[in-house]
């Protein structure tokens, strides 16, 4: 049995109430073209068992649903050629606009390092420079602390 013969004995009232679906799926069943949709095969099998068919016509009944459904999305392949270009289309442009979001994001991130990089790099340097004012110092002390040793060493007595 072919399901546009199983569709036909079972009506659609039939068929919604034994397949246990909305109306809206068996409005799709009895549609032609582009607009029509072929039911799951849990639903041919429940037809199957209310019409009581042999296996061999449950087996016919899968096969043609299943060339019908092939019929289908090849008929929907050529109509929306067009359209699955423009969704190509919106894709690439989608991945370019995410490309471009990473690089930006990565270029900010490189200039923050370099920002950063380069605040470090002024912070050791005064730190340098104040180590090298202070060792400087500190030699200074040490040379102020000699002269004195040598002067209260002299045979000029304590001052």
């Amino acid at each position: 049995m072919t399901l546009d013969e199983v569709l036909k004995i079972l009506g659609k009232e039939e068929a919604t109430r034994v397949a246990g679906c909305g109306k809206s799926a068996s409005w799709h069943w009895f549609q032609s073209g582009s607009k029509r949709k072929v039911p799951n095969v849990a639903t041919l099998v429940l037809w199957g068992d209310h019409l009581e068919l042999s296996d061999a016509d449950l087996g016919e009944l899968i096969r043609d649903s299943h060339k019908i459904r092939l019929s289908i999305f090849a008929l929907l392949g050529q109509n929306d050629k067009k359209r699955i270009n423009k969704r190509s289309v919106l894709r690439r442009s989608l991945a370019k606009e995410i490309i471009e979001e990473i690089e930006e994001m990565r270029q900010k991130d490189l200039q923050e390092k370099r920002r950063l990089a380069l605040a470090k790099e002024k912070a050791l340097e005064k730190e340098y420079q104040e180590l090298t004012a202070e060792s400087e110092r500190q030699g200074r002390l040490e040379q102020i602390r000699e002269q004195l040793k040598t002067l209260r060493s002299d045979d000029y007595g304590d001052y």
